[in-house]
C-alpha cells in the first residue's frame, strides 16, 4: 500500500497442507502503491474421496514489516448433499443447517445471492457444478417473484437427465411453472391454491415420508403454500392438516431418469425435529441405499413369540459400495447371541447389533435375525435400523412398522378396484373395508377420503375448485373385525385421472392409506346426419 514508498521484498511460505501444492510466484519486489496476483495450485489426490478437506496456511512476509500476514486457504471435493440457497427477503438457510447438522448430513452450501441482486446465469449453479453432487436440496423460502428462473429450470432438468437426485422446496414453484417440463419431472399433475397448509405429517408407507407428525406448522414469513396432486406415477410422501398432499415423489432409486422430491410448503416451517427427521427420511432415500427393505415379522404377535427382522440392502449405484447397519434392539424384544448369523456382531450392553461389508449394484445383500418378543403395553416400540454409508459419511434410520398384541389395520384396502367408462355427473358408490388382523381391539379408529380436485360427494351440486375432505367412519374395530365404509362420489372432469384417499388412523398413533384412481368420460351426444342433395 506504499506506507514507505519503497520497494520491498516479499516472501509467501506455504505449510500444513497434506495434499500437494505449488505456490506461484513464492517470491517478488513490490512497488509502492501496486498489487501482485499469487496463484496457489493445489492438487486433489485421487483417493481423497468424498467430502474430503485439506488447509494449507500461507505466511506473506516483507523486509519492511517484522510480522508476517497469515491466511488460510481450504480445498475440498463435493460433499453428497448440496444445499442450494435460493431465498429472497427472508433469509431462512440457518433452519435448513440446523437441521442437517442434527440428522448428521454432510453438505456443501451454495448461495444465489437472489436476494441482494445475483443472477441465475452467474450465481446459480451451473450443470457442471450440480453433477458434481449425487444430491441437490434446493430451497426458495419466501421467493413468490422468481422462485427458479428459466435458466435454472434448464440446468435441473439437464441434472436429472443425468441420474440426479433433486428435492425441491418452494411454496410458490408451480404458481410460476406448473405447465413447464421441471413440474412434469416433479410429478406435478395440477396445484390447488384454496388449501394452505397449517400443519403436517410423513406418510408412513413412503420411505422419505416416514411417521413424524402431526406438527403444526410456523413459518417465518406469509402462508402461500398449497395442495400438489400427484400424477398416478407419483407418490405422495407429505399431507397437510385435512390430509391434502403437500410433498410427493417421483423415480425409485437407481432410475437414471432422476429422482425427485417436492414440497409445495417451505420445509423450513417445520418444528426443527420434524425438519430435521423429514429431511433426513428424504436424503436417506435419495440416497444409494434409499431402495433397502426393512421389514418385521410377524406385525401381531403375543409375548414369547419368535419376531424376524429382515433387510434387503439395495445398491443403485454403478459400482459396489461399503454399507455399514446399526439395530439397537428394543427393551422389549430378547435375542440370543448364540443364534444370530456369523456376520453380526452383538454388543450385550450397548444391545446394539451391527453388520458392515459391500454390496455390489443390482445385488441385495440380505441381513436376517431372530428375536423374541417380551410383550409391552400398546403402542409398541418402533423398530429402526440405522444404515450408513461410510465413504459419503451419511447415516439414516428406516422405520418397519411392529404392533405387538395392539391392533393393525395394514391389510385395509379399497373393495373398488377401479372404475371403467364411467360418466362425469353420475353417481358412484365406493367401497372400503377397514380390517384389524390382531387378537386386541382398535380403538379410536377414524377413516377420512380425500378426494382430489374433479370429484366431489354427490351431495355438493357445484363442481369444486379445490380438493375436499370427508370424514367417513369412527369407532371401535374389534378383534379380527372388518367394518366397510361406502362414500358415493361423482367426477366432474374427464381428460385427467382422479383419485380418492383412504387415510386411516388409531388412538395408538399408527396412520394407513390406499389411493384408488379413478377415470371419467364426458357425456358423448351423436347428431343425425343430414345431407342435402341439389
Amino acid at each position: 500500500i506504499g506506507a514507505l514508498g519503497l520497494e520491498e521484498t516479499v516472501t509467501v511460505a506455504a505449510s500444513g497442507a497434506k495434499w500437494p501444492y505449488q505456490v506461484s510466484p513464492a517470491e517478488f519486489q513490490l512497488e509502492p502503491c501496486t498489487s501482485v496476483s499469487v496463484t496457489v495450485a493445489v492438487t486433489i489426490p485421487p483417493e481423497a474421496g468424498i467430502n474430503a478437506a485439506d488447509v494449507v496456511t500461507l505466511a506473506v512476509s516483507s523486509g519492511l514489516s517484522a510480522t508476517p500476514v497469515t491466511l488460510s486457504l481450504t480445498t475440498k471435493t463435493p460433499a453428497p448433499v448440496l444445499l442450494v440457497d435460493d431465498d429472497r427477503w427472508y433469509p431462512v438457510e440457518d433452519l435448513y443447517i440446523e437441521a442437517l447438522n442434527l440428522a448428521g448430513i454432510p453438505f456443501d452450501l451454495w448461495d444465489t445471492r437472489s436476494g441482494i441482486g445475483g443472477t441465475p446465469q452467474v450465481n446459480s449453479p451451473n450443470e457442471e457444478s450440480l453433477g458434481q453432487y449425487p444430491i441437490v436440496l434446493w430451497f426458495t423460502g419466501y421467493d413468490w417473484y422468481a422462485p427458479i428462473e428459466a435458466v435454472e429450470v434448464d440446468r435441473l432438468l439437464a441434472y436429472l437427465d443425468q441420474g440426479g437426485r433433486l428435492l425441491l422446496s418452494s411454496q410458490d414453484f408451480a404458481y410460476h411453472h406448473e405447465e413447464s417440463p421441471l413440474a412434469d419431472r416433479l410429478g406435478i399433475l395440477l396445484a390447488e391454491w384454496t388449501d394452505k397448509v397449517t400443519g403436517a405429517s410423513g406418510v408412513t408407507e413412503h420411505p422419505a415420508g416416514g411417521s413424524w407428525g402431526p406438527v403444526s406448522l410456523d413459518y417465518p414469513f406469509p402462508n402461500w403454500s398449497h395442495t400438489i396432486e400427484p400424477v398416478p406415477e407419483a407418490a405422495p410422501v407429505l399431507r397437510g392438516q385435512l390430509g391434502q398432499p403437500a410433498g410427493i415423489a417421483t423415480g425409485s432409486p437407481g432410475d437414471r431418469a432422476g429422482q425427485t422430491l417436492f414440497y409445495a410448503l417451505p420445509l423450513e416451517s417445520l418444528p426443527l425435529e420434524a425438519r430435521s427427521e423429514a429431511l433426513s427420511n428424504a436424503i436417506g432415500w435419495l440416497s444409494p441405499l434409499g431402495g433397502s427393505q426393512w421389514t418385521v415379522s410377524p406385525t401381531v404377535c403375543a409375548p414369547g413369540d419368535s419376531v424376524t427382522f429382515t433387510l434387503v440392502l439395495h445398491n443403485s449405484e454403478r459400482s459396489a459400495i461399503t454399507a455399514a447397519i446399526v439395530h439397537r434392539v428394543p427393551a422389549d424384544f430378547a435375542v440370543t447371541p448364540g443364534h444370530l448369523p456369523p456376520e453380526l456382531y452383538y454388543d450385550p450392553v450397548s444391545r446394539e447389533l451391527t453388520w458392515s461389508g459391500s454390496v455390489a449394484p443390482d445385488v441385495p445383500a440380505t441381513v436376517g435375525w431372530h428375536a423374541v418378543w417380551l410383550g409391552a403395553p400398546s403402542p409398541t416400540s418402533s423398530p429402526t435400523v440405522t444404515l450408513t454409508l461410510p465413504a459419503w459419511g451419511l447415516s439414516f434410520s428406516k422405520m418397519a412398522p411392529f404392533y405387538g398384541a395392539g391392533p393393525d389395520l395394514t391389510s385395509s384396502e379399497w373393495l373398488s378396484a377401479g372404475l371403467d367408462t364411467v360418466r362425469t355427473r353420475v353417481p358412484v358408490s365406493l367401497t372400503f373395508a377397514i380390517r384389524n388382523e390382531s387378537a386386541i381391539a382398535a380403538n379410536d379408529v377414524a377413516l377420512s377420503f380425500w378426494m382430489m380436485q374433479g370429484i366431489s360427494p354427490i351431495t355438493i351440486s357445484t363442481p369444486l375448485t379445490h380438493g375436499s375432505v370427508l370424514a367417513s367412519w369412527s369407532g371401535v374395530l374389534a378383534p379380527y373385525e372388518t367394518q366397510t365404509a361406502t362414500v358415493q362420489i361423482q367426477g366432474q372432469a374427464w381428460g385427467v385421472p382422479l383419485r380418492v384417499d383412504a387415510l386411516l388412523t388409531t388412538g395408538t398413533g399408527h396412520r394407513w392409506e390406499d389411493s384408488l384412481w379413478l377415470a371419467f368420460d364426458p357425456w358423448k351426444s351423436y347428431l343425425p346426419i343430414v345431407t342435402r342433395v341439389r
